[in-house]
């Protein structure tokens, strides 16, 4: 997977509450710095396989929808945005794209909360491993 430029900020979704703040977040900062965004969504054969091994996969078809309605919020806010939809490790597809990139945003806690702090979360492989600042943003409160 290519990475950024100096001039995007990366931003990880998965269409968790804390994926549309992050989100928000990553928004609200290209449009304050005149950056670009690329906005990048992880699905899994995992997820699908048992249920229907030769059709596309569900939840591709659910990261695309997902990838499409964060681009049009970004448009909204007049962010010149990309998007990328790939197979694999979020946290492994969030770091490769975030190579050269000014920022990384993800959210703190995704769909599989459990899951994440059993095997490790993806926020923090990103904090850990990104070639570029980390911008953890945590759930809201309210």
């Amino acid at each position: 997977m290519k990475g950024a430029d100096a001039n995007t900020i990366v931003v990880g979704i998965d269409g968790s509450t804390c994926g549309e703040q992050a989100l928000h977040c990553a928004i609200a900062e290209a449009e304050a710095s005149g950056r670009r965004l690329l906005i990048v969504h992880a699905w899994s054969w995992m997820s699908d396989a048992m249920v229907r091994p030769f059709d596309e996969p569900e939840s591709k078809k659910v990261g695309a929808a997902t990838l499409r309605h964060a681009e049009t919020e970004a448009r909204r806010h007049n962010v010149d945005v990309q998007i990328r939809l790939f197979e694999g490790p979020a946290a492994k597809g969030l770091i490769e794209a975030s190579h050269g990139a000014a920022m990384l945003v993800v959210g703190s806690h995704g769909y599989r909360r459990l899951a994440k702090t059993l095997l490790g979360s993806v926020s923090h492989e990103c904090v850990e491993h990104a070639p570029c600042p980390v911008l953890v943003v945590p759930p809201d409160p309210g």
